[in-house]
C-alpha cells in the first residue's frame, strides 16, 4: 500500500491562510494577547507602539480664567519581529510504516494522502506553538540557540529595562562575572555594577552565593566581604539587595505560597487599583506546586477539584485579583512576572507574501517538502508597571 500524491497539496492549499495564521498566533501567550486586542500585524521589521499616561489635577472653579495643570506623557516602544521558517523533507517510504492502511490510499508512491497530510500538519503546528511559546518568554537574539534567537522575549526585555522594573527577591545582573575561589575581587564583562549594585548586596551565580559586596569599584569591578568567592568564569549572575535577608534560591512546596504572596504584595498600589486584569505569568511546574501547596494547606475554599483544568486555564491567587497564568514558556526559568496583559504586545506580519505555509511533492528530490514562514516579536508598554520575581541563582 503506497501514498497517493493526487491530492497532495489539497489540504494545505485549502487552508494555507488559516494554517500560517495558526502557526504565528496560536502559542498560548500570543493567543491571550490577541484575544485581548493586543496584536499588531503588518510588521515587516519593526513598529512603534505608543503608550499614553495622563493625570488629572483638580482646581477650584470659583472664578474666570484658564490655568493649565497636569502632565500627559506619550512614550513609544518598538516591537522588533524576527523572521522564522520551518523546512522539512518527508520520505513517503519512511512514513509509510507509521500509518495504518486505513489512512493510506492505493497509487503511486509519491506524497501523502490528504488525511495523513492533515495529521502531519496538525502535529507540526503543535510543535511550532510549543517552541514559539518558549521564545515569547525566553527569546534572546544574542543566544546561539536557534529556537530562541530570532527575537527578544519578555524576560529579555524585562532584564534590559531592569532599572524600571519592580523586582522581588533577586534580579538578573547585566553581563557576566568571573571570580576565583578564595579571592574577594570580582571582575565583570558588560556589567553595570555602579548602577545595579551597592554595598551589602549579595551576588549569586551557578546556584550558589558568590559573596556579599563590601565595595563597588566601577561598572566592571566589585569587592566581596572576607567570606570570599566561589570560582566562576564568564557566568551570568543575579543580585539580591541587602534588604532581602533570606533570598529564595528554589521553589519548594514549603515556600511557594509565600513566594506568590510576596509577588502580590510588591505590585504597585496603582496597578492593583486599576480595573484592568492582572496576571502572574508562571512556569507550569510552579503553578502545579502552588496548587498542591494550597491543597496541602487545607485551603479547600479554593476550587481544586480539577487541577488539570486549572493548570491549563489558570486560577486566582486566593483572596486577590492576581490571576495565575501557567505557561510552558516560563517552565524551569525561576521567574514569575506579574503584568497587566494590556501592557503586553505581540507582533507579526500576516499581510504579505513573505508569510508562507505549503507542502509539495518534489520530483527532483523524490520527497514531500514542508515549509512554514512567518514573523514574530513581543514588547512591553510601560516597564515600571511590571513586577518580576527571580530566584537567586
Amino acid at each position: 500500500m503506497s501514498f497517493d500524491t493526487s491530492k497532495l497539496t489539497t489540504y494545505t492549499k485549502e487552508h494555507s491562510k488559516i494554517l500560517i495564521t495558526k502557526a504565528a498566533t496560536s502559542a498560548k501567550t500570543a493567543a491571550l494577547l490577541i484575544n485581548l486586542g493586543n496584536l499588531r500585524t503588518g510588521i515587516k521589521t519593526s513598529e512603534k507602539i505608543g503608550k499614553l499616561v495622563t493625570d488629572a489635577v483638580f482646581q477650584s472653579d470659583t472664578g474666570c480664567g484658564f490655568n493649565p495643570q497636569g502632565t500627559t506623557e506619550i512614550s513609544q516602544r518598538e516591537i522588533v519581529v524576527g523572521s522564522i521558517k520551518v523546512n522539512e523533507d518527508l520520505c513517503p517510504t519512511t512514513l509509510e510504516q507509521f500509518f495504518t492502511q486505513q489512512e493510506m490510499k492505493p497509487g503511486p508512491q509519491e506524497g501523502l494522502t490528504k488525511d495523513v497530510e492533515q495529521v502531519y500538519v496538525e502535529e507540526k503546528g503543535k510543535s511550532i506553538n510549543t517552541d514559539l511559546e518558549k521564545a515569547i518568554w525566553q527569546g534572546d537574539k544574542t543566544l546561539a540557540n536557534g529556537q530562541l534567537n530570532k527575537f527578544d522575549g519578555f524576560n529579555t526585555i524585562i532584564d534590559a529595562g531592569a532599572s524600571e522594573v519592580v523586582w522581588v527577591n533577586a534580579r538578573k545582573g547585566a553581563g557576566t562575572i568571573t571570580a576565583t575561589t578564595g579571592a574577594t575581587g570580582v571582575t565583570g564583562v558588560g556589567t553595570a555594577f555602579s548602577s545595579e549594585t551597592a554595598v551589602g548586596d549579595k551576588i549569586y551565580s551557578e546556584g550558589s552565593l558568590i559573596g556579599t559586596i563590601s565595595a563597588v569599584g566601577s561598572n566592571t569591578s566589585i569587592t566581596l566581604a572576607a567570606n570570599g568567592a566561589a570560582a566562576v568564569t564568564g557566568k551570568t549572575f543575579t543580585i539580591v539587595k541587602a534588604a532581602v535577608s533570606s533570598p529564595v534560591t528554589s521553589f519548594t512546596s514549603a515556600n511557594i505560597i509565600d513566594v506568590m504572596r510576596s509577588v502580590y504584595m510588591a505590585i504597585p498600589a496603582e496597578i492593583l487599583d486599576s480595573e484592568k486584569p492582572l496576571y502572574a505569568f508562571v512556569g507550569s511546574e510552579v503553578a502545579r506546586m502552588h496548587l498542591d501547596a494550597l491543597v496541602q494547606a487545607n485551603m479547600f475554599h479554593v476550587k481544586v477539584d480539577d487541577n488539570n483544568k486549572l493548570l491549563d486555564e489558570g486560577y486566582f491567587v486566593p483572596g486577590t485579583k492576581l490571576f495565575v497564568f501557567p505557561t510552558s514558556g516560563l517552565t524551569n526559568t525561576g521567574r514569575i512576572n506579574a503584568i497587566q496583559p494590556s501592557n503586553m504586545w505581540y507582533g507579526t506580519d500576516l499581510e504579505n507574501g513573505q508569510d508562507e505555509y505549503k507542502m509539495w511533492w518534489s520530483d527532483d528530490d523524490q520527497v514531500v517538502k514542508y515549509k512554514a514562514a512567518w514573523k514574530s516579536g513581543v514588547q512591553l508598554g510601560i516597564l515600571s508597571e511590571v513586577t518580576s520575581f527571580s530566584l537567586a541563582k
